[in-house]
């Protein structure tokens, strides 16, 4: 599963179902930033990921 947040990050969740990943493609890094034990729709991983962002201040509010 792969989702956009803006220009800049994408979400994926891992096929396993477990590992969830920020993406940022224009800098080219990742950021894990968790597991889950089961495989999440892409409303819960767009605020799993955003609020993550904001809180390392990667993303603005």
């Amino acid at each position: 599963m792969r989702a956009k947040i803006d220009n800049d990050w994408s979400i994926e969740q891992a096929a396993d179902k477990e590992e969830i990943f920020a993406i940022n493609k224009k800098k080219g890094v990742a950021y894990k930033i968790g597991t889950s034990g089961k495989k999440l729709n892409r409303i819960e991983l767009l605020k799993l990921v955003e609020n993550y962002l904001k809180l390392n201040n990667f993303l603005e509010e």
